[in-house]
C-alpha cells in the first residue's frame, strides 16, 4: 500500500496552520462583504506612511474586492503552492531546491527530506496568515476612513504586521537550517 505523502495528509501542526490560513482568508472576505453596503461613493486606495489617504477611487465591486482577491492569491501561494512545490522538490531530490547544507540534504533518505521540509511549511503558513491579517487590517481601516469614522489609518498595526511577516521569513530560514542540520545528524548517527 502506497502512503499519501502530500501536505493534504500532513502532521497536525501543519493542518492547524493551514486551517488558520483558510480562516484568515474567510475573515478578510467577511470584512469586505460587511463593509460593502455602507461604503460611500469614494474609497481610499492608498495611504502614506502616516496613514493619511492620498489616493481615492470611485466605489465599485472591482475596487473594493481587489484587496480580498489579492489576499486570497497570497494565501493560496504561501499556504498551498509553495509548501506543495517545495515538498515535491524535496521528494524528487531536485537540485533546484535551495536549502542549507544542500549536498547533505540531498544525501538524506526520502522520509528525512520530507521531515526537514515540514519546518518550511509551518513558517510559510505563518507568513500566509500574517499577510491575511495585514490585508484585513487595510480593508477594515479603508472602510473606516472612507465613511469618515477615522481621519487616518493608524500605521502601527500595519507596520507591526509587516514586522511579523519579516520575522516569520527570518524564522523560516533559521528553522530550515536547524531542521536540515537535525536530519543530517539523525541520519549520520
Amino acid at each position: 500500500m502506497v502512503r499519501d505523502r502530500s501536505f493534504s495528509s500532513c502532521p497536525p501542526n501543519l493542518e492547524v496552520m493551514r486551517t488558520l490560513v483558510v480562516m484568515a482568508m474567510v475573515v478578510v472576505w467577511a470584512i469586505a462583504a460587511v463593509a460593502w453596503p455602507d461604503l460611500p461613493p469614494r474609497i481610499p486606495i492608498h495611504f502614506d506612511l502616516a496613514g493619511v489617504a492620498d489616493g481615492w477611487t470611485d466605489t465599485s465591486l472591482l475596487a473594493w474586492f481587489a484587496l480580498p482577491a489579492f489576499a486570497t492569491g497570497l494565501g493560496v501561494v504561501f499556504g498551498w503552492l509553495l509548501p506543495w512545490w517545495m515538498l515535491r522538490l524535496a521528494r524528487a531530490n531536485s537540485p533546484w531546491l535551495n536549502v542549507p547544507r544542500k549536498q547533505q540534504f540531498r544525501a538524506l533518505p526520502l522520509e528525512a527530506r520530507e521531515r526537514a521540509m515540514q519546518a518550511v511549511g509551518v513558517w510559510l503558513y505563518a507568513i500566509a496568515t500574517s499577510m491575511q491579517m495585514l490585508c484585513g487590517w487595510l480593508l477594515f481601516g479603508s472602510a473606516r476612513v472612507a465613511d469618515g469614522r477615522w481621519d487616518v489609518l493608524p500605521s502601527w498595526p500595519g507596520f507591526s504586521l509587516l514586522a511579523v511577516i519579516v520575522g516569520c521569513a527570518i524564522a523560516l530560514a533559521f528553522a530550515t537550517s536547524r531542521s536540515v542540520r537535525g536530519e543530517v545528524a539523525r541520519a549520520t548517527s
